[in-house]
């Protein structure tokens, strides 16, 4: 996994509520996934969701499915900091129930990168 240095101060990562990002695509790099794993997929992350969500740190979270391509995902999810994700969820024991639900519908596994927020809007 790939993970941004976080060269901010812990007071600048907790105002700016950090979003880690997946790009999945069940059948990028394997032909051997079924055309109903996108089904399997949805289904079993509406199962894992409840753990991300139960992370200290955790703010919220989105699964997109592509329009155009409708075996493509992007999952975000807003962290009050950096530490929350990389330390706090990636070394629990829920990230091991998380791991085994979700991992095996990643080939290859997906490119997971921080962002923060330079503007928003809601209209």
């Amino acid at each position: 996994m790939d993970f941004e240095a976080d060269k901010r101060t812990e007071s600048d990562a907790r105002t700016r509520h950090p979003q880690r990002e997946y790009h999945y695509d069940p059948r990028s790099g394997d032909p051997q996934h079924p055309p109903d794993e996108s089904a399997d997929f949805e289904r079993t992350f509406a199962e894992a969701q409840a753990i991300i969500a139960s992370m200290p740190g955790y703010v919220s979270h989105q699964l997109l499915r592509c329009l155009e391509a409708p075996d493509q995902y992007i999952f975000l999810v807003h962290w009050h900091t950096l530490e929350d994700h990389t330390q706090g969820f990636l070394q629990s024991t829920q990230y091991q129930e998380w791991k085994r639900l979700l991992h095996h519908f990643y080939e290859p596994f997906p490119t997971v990168e921080h962002y923060e927020t330079v503007f928003s809007h809601t209209g």
